[in-house]
């Protein structure tokens, strides 16, 4: 006697071959779902054809001092609160991805020199809100050598 197949699930699944690195437990394919070991083990190894990654958490670096290293390959959102002028040094993301760092502004106002390898639009660096506590939203792109940056947001609270 032969099997009958096994019906297709109306169901819409959450994602069709994708999963959220090192924080998905399952992954689907299709109709159904493969579950994965949790947390999924990466080391040394590459993932490719992502379309959308969610930061699971955002690095807080602290205090800037007047230098800060954000240190990308810790992952891709930091915050830097302002505490003195600041410079930063950026630590590689190890290949091409999208950034966010939050700058909160002390007690200053304070200032930010940025590295050499952030390009921004005309040559210009964003001017920083000087308020207490306000944040400034930069992103950036990163090409594998130089930061693309954008202010996102000025002055949120």
């Amino acid at each position: 006697m032969p099997l009958s197949p096994t019906p297709l699930s109306s169901a819409t699944p959450s994602a069709v071959g994708a999963a959220n690195a090192g924080s998905a437990n399952a992954a689907a394919r299709g109709d159904h779902v493969h579950a994965l070991p949790d947390p999924v083990a990466l080391s040394n190894k590459s993932i490719t054809g992502v379309k959308t990654v969610l930061y699971t958490s955002e690095i807080d670096d602290g205090n800037s001092g007047t230098a800060d290293t954000i240190d990308w390959s810790a992952g891709g959102a930091h915050k830097s609160t302002l505490t003195g002028n600041c410079t930063y040094t950026f630590t590689s993301p190890g290949g091409v991805t999208s950034l966010v760092l939050k700058v909160v502004q002390g007690s200053g106002p304070y200032t930010v020199t940025w590295p050499a390898t952030v390009k921004w639009a005309a040559g210009v660096a964003p001017t920083l809100s000087i308020a207490n506590g306000a944040v400034d939203i930069f992103s950036f792109y990163f090409d594998g050598t130089n930061y693309y940056g954008a202010q996102s947001v000025k002055g949120g609270a």
